[in-house]
């Protein structure tokens, strides 16, 4: 009966997002004497919880509906001014999302290491990133998902201050 009444009330709405949690955590600015070292009180916590519950409402055939979660955990330090090391951790979905589909199964999701990288600033106006990371190239939604983790190297940056033009060339990893 639940579910029928759940059918019948989504079946109008294309999609349904649901957000829960989202945070972020700088940890305090420390007194002059600590003895905590400068990069441990650089280091951003942040995360999000996200459930959806998804009504897939196709032409000729009967609709479609999943539950579906997804969970991020990210550790970013400023090591120094010029080196920053993150890493994220996320639900296992497949390749191009992090989102977990929920089928009453009982079963256990995974957690994937999500991203883990590195960035040098040899300069104000450059940056050096190597490792898993997050699209280092200008994009849009038609060519690369913003969820999608890159693996390899990348440079980017400016030509010059006040100069309007951005540049930026990577090397990643692909399997045939």
């Amino acid at each position: 009966r639940l579910k029928r009444l759940l059918q019948t009330h989504f079946s109008s709405m294309p999609r349904l997002v649901l957000m829960f949690l989202a945070f972020s955590i700088a940890i305090p600015a420390v007194r002059a004497e600590s003895d905590l070292p400068l990069w441990l009180v650089q280091t951003k916590l942040s995360g999000d919880f996200r459930y959806r519950h998804e009504g897939i409402d196709k032409t000729l055939t009967a609709a479609q509906y999943r539950n579906r979660i997804r969970y991020r955990l990210a550790l970013d330090t400023q090591i120094n001014e010029k080196v920053k090391l993150g890493a994220r951790f996320a639900s296992q979905g497949d390749w191009r999302s992090t989102n977990q589909d929920l089928k009453g199964e009982f079963s256990q999701k995974g957690i994937v290491l999500d991203r883990a990288y590195m960035e040098i600033f040899p300069c104000e106006l450059r940056k050096i990133t190597a490792g898993k990371f997050g699209n280092p190239l200008w994009t849009t939604d038609l060519l690369w998902d913003h969820d999608i983790s890159f693996e390899g190297g990348a440079i980017s940056g400016k030509f010059a201050e006040g100069f309007p033009l951005k540049f930026g060339v990577g090397g990643f990893w692909l399997e045939p």
